[in-house]
C-alpha cells in the first residue's frame, strides 16, 4: 500500500498561517525526520496540519458521499466517478473512493508522527504536551470513524514504523471501533474545555467534541446505555445551546455547533459551489433528491434553511451558501448539539424508555415549529428518529451511514434505486490501487 510505504508526512499549513493570525506559529511544509517537531510552535504547526488535511476535498467529501443515499442526485450525468455513487454502482477504480481512503490515512500517519514525537519534547510543559497528544488522538479517531463507516473493517495504523505496517491487513469493524473509543477516551481526558479565540473554540478539538464523538461511537456499536449516558453529558453542559432559529445554525460560531471545519481565506471549499446553479456561482453538480424535497412536513422551518427553489422550479441545496471556492465562508458542521439529542432519543427507544425518547425528539421538532411526535411505541419512535435525522441532518454526511448501521439500507435504498441497489453496496470497495500494492488486503464482498 503506497500510502504506508512512505514515511514522510506532508503538512499543508500556509493557508492556515494566512487566515489564523492569532496563532503565532510558523507553517511546517514537510516532516522528514524527528527533528521537525522540536518545540511548542512546531507542534502547533503540525497539529494545524491535521485540520488542513480535512480541508482536502477528499478528506471528508461531505457532499458527494451523500450521493450514495436517497438524499442527493448527480445532475451532470457523469459516468465516473460521481455517477457511480449516485447509481450505487461504485467500482474499485473510482478515484473519489481512492481519494477519500488516501486522504484519511495520510492524516492518520501525521497523527502517529505527532504521538510518537511530542512525548520526547521535554521543553513543553507536561500539561501542554498532554493537550497536544489529546488533539492528535481525537483527529485519528475521527479519521478512523470515517473509514469504518464507509469501508467496514480497515487496517489500523498506530505507529510510523513502516516495517510491520507497510502491508497491513484489515481488522474487524469491532476492533476499529475499540480503537476509536480508546483514542477518544484519551482525548477527552486532556483536551481543553475551550480556547480563548472563538474561532479555535469551534474549529479545533475540545473536550466536549471528544465526548460528542464518543457518544456517536457508542451509537454505532449499539451500546445503548453508554450512548445515552455520554450524550446526556454533552446535553447537560452549559457551553452549547440549541440554536433558536434553525436558519442561523450555519452562521459563524453558532451556539449549537460543537465542531465545524474551518477554511482559510484562500481555501478551496466546494460545498456550495457543487450545489448552486450556474447563474448563482455554482455548477449544480449535486441536487437534492425529490425524496428529501418531499420529506419536510408543512411548516418545518428546516425546509427553507436547507433548500431553495431556482427560477426554473428546480431545487438546490442551500445549507452551504457561499459558492466562492477561493475563500468561501461556509463551515461544514461536523458535530452539533441536535445530534446528541437524537443519539439519546435512539438509545432511550432501544432501552424501552419511550417517554424519554419522545421528549428528545420533541426538542428537535419544537425548535423548527412542529408539534410533538405522535409516535409512542418503540418501533414507531425509531422510525420517527430516522425521519428526524433525515431532515435535520440532510446534506451533512449522515443519511447513508445511518441507513446502513440501523439495517434499513436494503429496504430504503432498494426502493429508491431498485435497478441498481445490491445488499453488498452497504460498503464501498477498497481502492483497486491499494489492493494491487498491498497483497494482505481483502476486498469487500461484491466488488
Amino acid at each position: 500500500m503506497k500510502n504506508f510505504i512512505a514515511f514522510y508526512v506532508l503538512l499543508v499549513l500556509i493557508l492556515w498561517s494566512t487566515a489564523c493570525n492569532h496563532l503565532e506559529v510558523e507553517p511546517v511544509d514537510l516532516l522528514t525526520d524527528q527533528t521537525t517537531i522540536t518545540n511548542a510552535n512546531t507542534t502547533e504547526s503540525a497539529l494545524l496540519g491535521l485540520y488542513s488535511g480535512l480541508q482536502n476535498p477528499y478528506g471528508l467529501d461531505i457532499m458527494r458521499m451523500d450521493l450514495l443515499s436517497d438524499e442527493t442526485n448527480d445532475k451532470l450525468n457523469r459516468p465516473d466517478p460521481e455517477g457511480q455513487l449516485d447509481g450505487n454502482a461504485v467500482l474499485a477504480s473510482n478515484f473519489l473512493v481512492e481519494g477519500v481512503w488516501q486522504a484519511l490515512y495520510k492524516i492518520i500517519r501525521q497523527t502517529n508522527f505527532i504521538l510518537e514525537r511530542v512525548p520526547r519534547i521535554t521543553t513543553i510543559p507536561v500539561a501542554q504536551r498532554e493537550s497536544y497528544l489529546a488533539e492528535a488522538y481525537f483527529i485519528r479517531a475521527f479519521c478512523n470513524f470515517q473509514l469504518v463507516r464507509y469501508f467496514g473493517g480497515v487496517p489500523l495504523l498506530l505507529t510510523t514504523d513502516i516495517g510491520p505496517d507497510s502491508s497491513p491487513a484489515r481488522v474487524s469493524r469491532n476492533e476499529v471501533f475499540d480503537q476509536i473509543i480508546e483514542d477518544l477516551q484519551q482525548a477527552e481526558a486532556a483536551l481543553p474545555v475551550s480556547y480563548n479565540d472563538p474561532d479555535e473554540f469551534k474549529t479545533r478539538a475540545t473536550r466536549t467534541a471528544a465526548t460528542a464523538l464518543l457518544a456517536r461511537a457508542y451509537l454505532y456499536t449499539e451500546d445503548w446505555i453508554r450512548a445515552e449516558e455520554i450524550a446526556t453529558q454533552v446535553i447537560d453542559k452549559d457551553l452549547y445551546q440549541m440554536e433558536t432559529n434553525y436558519t442561523n445554525l450555519y452562521n459563524k460560531n453558532s451556539p449549537e455547533v460543537i465542531w465545524e471545519l474551518f477554511y482559510p481565506v484562500l481555501g478551496d471549499n466546494f460545498t456550495a459551489y457543487y450545489s448552486f446553479p450556474g447563474t448563482l456561482g455554482g455548477i449544480y453538480g449535486l441536487a437534492p433528491s425529490d425524496k428529501i424535497v418531499a420529506a419536510f412536513e408543512p411548516g418545518d422551518q428546516r425546509f427553507e434553511a436547507s433548500l431553495r427553489m431556482y427560477t426554473d422550479g428546480t431545487f438546490y441545496i442551500y445549507k452551504y451558501r457561499d459558492p466562492n471556492i477561493n475563500g468561501s465562508q461556509d463551515r461544514p458542521i461536523l458535530l452539533r448539539l441536535a445530534e446528541l439529542y437524537l443519539i439519546r432519543a435512539e438509545a432511550r427507544a432501544q432501552l424501552d424508555n419511550t417517554t424519554g425518547a419522545a421528549q428528545d425528539i420533541n426538542v428537535i421538532r419544537s425548535r423548527v415549529g412542529l408539534s410533538n411526535t405522535s409516535a409512542t411505541s418503540k418501533e414507531a419512535l425509531l422510525l420517527a428518529i430516522e425521519q428526524e435525522r433525515f431532515v435535520e441532518f440532510c446534506f451533512e454526511n449522515h443519511r447513508f451511514p445511518d441507513l446502513v448501521r440501523t439495517g434499513r439500507a436494503n429496504a430504503v435504498l432498494g426502493a429508491h434505486n431498485p435497478n441498481g441497489w445490491q445488499p453488498t453496496d452497504q460498503l464501498l470497495p477498497l481502492p483497486q490501487s491499494e489492493m494491487i500494492l498491498n497483497p494482505n488486503l481483502v476486498q469487500n464482498e461484491g466488488y
